[in-house]
């Protein structure tokens, strides 16, 4: 993660098996997991992080042991988004937390966009990569079975709430021009649901909150990869309760905590 975005995941091992890109471009900073905002009845789009559409918004950003959190207010509504990972449990964490300050209710869609490697490289492996819709875990899963060490594992990407929308065309998301600034997918209502082998991949899932005035919701995305198809479900579902989440949170910062007051040095100079 930086001070831009959601930067990227991986799983098991950094190298061989990135779940999303990795650019090796801290100038750039290409966001390739985003959250995307989107007022339904005014058609603004913006994000709830300084990448990818924060434009020259004002944002703050706090990097602590274990997590990230990204704090702004714009068009009336408060967010903080908090980004960690399981201790134990291959699975990310990203609970955003929404507060209508307007006087009215308001309609909003959140959209979780990642791209997929399954690999080493994105142009090596996208063409092997299978993505499968799992409704009862409200999920979208992926495979490259071509992996040769981690051809059996599943990643995905889960929302707490019913998914609105969902595609895994990333074409189909962005548009032929790619814009991760304005994405093609949210200039128009609702996503394509493109779930075709040996497209361009991504995981884009879509939920739609309606917020009453001073109302505060709270939404959780888990990205994240099991060893087989059955251990992603069960991660899904396990993380599906925002208890297990909560809880989880607790468990991490308390290891750091734990594990960086482990010495004291008391000095004769201040």
């Amino acid at each position: 993660v930086s001070e831009a975005g959601l930067g990227f995941s991986w799983a098991g091992n950094s190298g061989e098996n990135r779940l999303t890109p990795w650019d090796n471009d801290p100038v750039r900073d290409v966001p390739r997991e985003a959250i995307y905002l989107r007022d339904e009845e005014t058609a603004w789009v913006w994000s709830p992080t300084p990448s990818p559409t924060g434009g020259d918004s004002t944002y703050l950003v706090r990097h602590g042991t274990g997590y990230s959190i990204f704090e702004h207010h714009r068009h009336g509504l408060k967010h903080r988004l908090r980004v960690f990972a399981d201790r134990q449990a291959p699975v990310k964490v990203l609970h955003l937390r929404l507060e209508n300050t307007w006087n009215r209710t308001r309609r909003i869609t959140v959209t979780y966009y990642a791209e997929w490697v399954l690999g080493v490289h994105r142009d090596q492996s996208q063409q092997y990569v299978v993505p499968e819709y799992d409704a009862g875990r409200k999920a979208l899963l992926a495979r490259n079975a071509y992996h040769e060490e981690f051809g059996e594992a599943v990643a995905f990407l889960a929302a707490s709430e019913g998914l609105h929308g969902l595609t895994a065309d990333r074409t189909e998301f962005l548009g032929r021009r790619g814009s991760y600034e304005h994405p093609a997918a949210l200039e128009r209502v609702g996503l394509g649901s493109g779930l075709c082998a040996g497209l361009d991949p991504c995981a884009a899932v879509q939920v739609h909150l309606n917020l009453e005035p001073g109302a505060v919701l709270d939404v959780h995305f888990l990205l994240g990869q099991g060893e087989n198809r059955q251990e992603s479900l069960d991660l899904i579902e396990e993380f599906a309760d925002p208890a297990r989440v909560e809880g989880s949170w607790r468990e991490v910062t308390r290891f750091w905590e734990d594990l960086l007051t482990k010495v004291q040095v008391a000095t004769p100079d201040p």
